[in-house]
């Protein structure tokens, strides 16, 4: 299964989702922020296949991040997941490698089956 990166500034949402990913058999890489997610892809030894991202978060938010990931090294075949409770994501779900949005509050069902293919929006 692929690896995934969750980026969330919210405790609550990125442990619910980490562990429902987890419970999916993911191996999950979590950060707080953009900033904190470009340093933990520092140091893992495979990228991720999945990029689970906020848009609304301090210090590099989600549309930043997503900026600064088209000039990583082999990010071409990263898919992007958008979580957001804004309704405008203000173009952001049209940017390279973005594969779907989820709007908040995450049903953690539907965010699985994203990442898995079980469903019909991976």
């Amino acid at each position: 299964m692929p690896g995934v990166l969750l980026i969330d500034d919210d405790r609550g949402v990125r442990e619910a989702c980490a562990e429902a990913l987890r419970s999916a058999g993911l191996e999950v890489h979590e950060a707080t922020d953009g900033v904190e997610a470009f340093r933990r892809l520092s140091l893992v030894k495979e990228r991720p296949r999945f990029v689970v991202l906020d848009l609304h978060m301090p210090r590099m938010d989600g549309f930043e991040f997503l900026e600064q990931l088209k000039m990583y090294p082999s990010a071409g075949d990263v898919r992007v997941l958008l979580v957001s409770g804004d309704p405008n994501v203000r173009g952001a779900e049209h940017s390279p490698g973005v594969v779907g949005v989820i709007s908040k509050p995450i049903q953690l069902g539907d965010l699985v089956a994203r990442i898995t293919g079980s469903g019909s929006h991976a």
